[in-house]
């Protein structure tokens, strides 16, 4: 494990006070707005402008991050790897990927309902938070409190945030979701490994966009049931789409190994033996590869 400083270019965050929801959200597509009442919102975060996606992650930079530090929060997963370590490395937050959520963490219901209860995070929900909500296909992928929110400014949807409750980071996919982060008073991003794996080697690889598949998601995919499929899909739609190279045990699980998705994630019982399938004739190409 390690720990290392990491100062993020601040000036590259656009202030919060330097833009305003109304500026930057204009000419959003209507879809990408809050069009729902209660638990459907239907946000199109993948079609945001550039402009759009940098005052979201500024947002997130300024305001949420330090809140949640403020109350024992760090940040991990997708923001990480997609906007603070390519921020570290000296790209502009402009340039860096897009988001839709962020993980955060704390280790007690008591920081995370405090943390919650700033008005400033924008939290749509904050009552909720202890209530163990998530969408049906992960609920039994994940066993620890975990809340599924909206952060939004001024009407507009920021970000979502899965707000995880549990004493340890309950991280089982990639090594590279074991990187923690939290920003501190003086703007600067201070990130850790809770890994076996040093921060220094993490960065590397993710800047090489590398990531090894630790032996608990492994263990997932060999069950081979609807789960393992949800499981695979997520390693095809937010690594192996996007260029990254997933390493299990020392060896590549390919893009080609992967069929096309020809399913529905529900959970009638076609669905189940559909998914099961195409998960069973996946491992068995990647099994089988030299």
């Amino acid at each position: 494990m390690g720990i290392a400083q990491s100062i993020v270019p601040v000036e590259d965050a656009i202030p919060v006070e330097s833009s305003t929801p109304e500026d930057i959200f204009n000419v959003v597509d209507p879809d990408a707005r809050i069009t729902g009442k209660g638990e459907k919102y239907r946000i199109d975060f993948k079609n945001r402008t550039p402009a759009q996606l940098e005052f979201c992650a500024g947002y997130i930079l300024d305001v949420v991050l330090p809140l949640a530090n403020k109350h024992n929060g760090k940040v991990f997963g997708g923001f990480v790897r997609d906007i603070l370590i390519p921020l570290n490395s000296g790209t502009p937050l402009k340039e860096c990927g897009n988001f839709k959520d962020v993980d955060l963490w704390f280790t007690t219901l008591e920081d995370a309902q405090a943390f919650a209860n700033e008005k400033a995070v924008g939290l749509v929900k904050p009552h909720m938070i202890g209530s163990n909500r998530y969408s049906v296909s992960d609920c039994s992928i994940y066993e620890f409190n975990v809340n599924h929110e909206l952060i939004s400014k001024g009407g507009e949807p920021i970000a979502f945030t899965d707000i995880i409750i549990a004493p340890d980071l309950p991280v089982n996919d990639f090594d590279i979701n074991r990187i923690v982060a939290w920003r501190v008073g003086n703007g600067k991003i201070i990130m850790e490994s809770l890994s076996d794996v040093k921060l220094e080697t993490l960065l590397d690889n993710a800047i090489n966009k590398v990531v090894n598949m630790l032996p608990e998601y492994k263990d997932k995919i060999n069950i081979n049931n609807y789960h393992s499929a949800v499981v695979l899909i997520r390693i095809k739609t937010r690594y192996l789409d996007r260029g990254w190279k997933v390493m299990v045990d020392g060896k590549e699980l390919k893009p080609e190994y992967i069929d096309p998705i020809h399913f529905e994630l529900n959970f009638n019982r076609a669905a189940w033996v559909d998914a099961a399938a195409w998960v069973e004739k996946t491992w068995n190409k990647f099994l089988e590869a030299e």
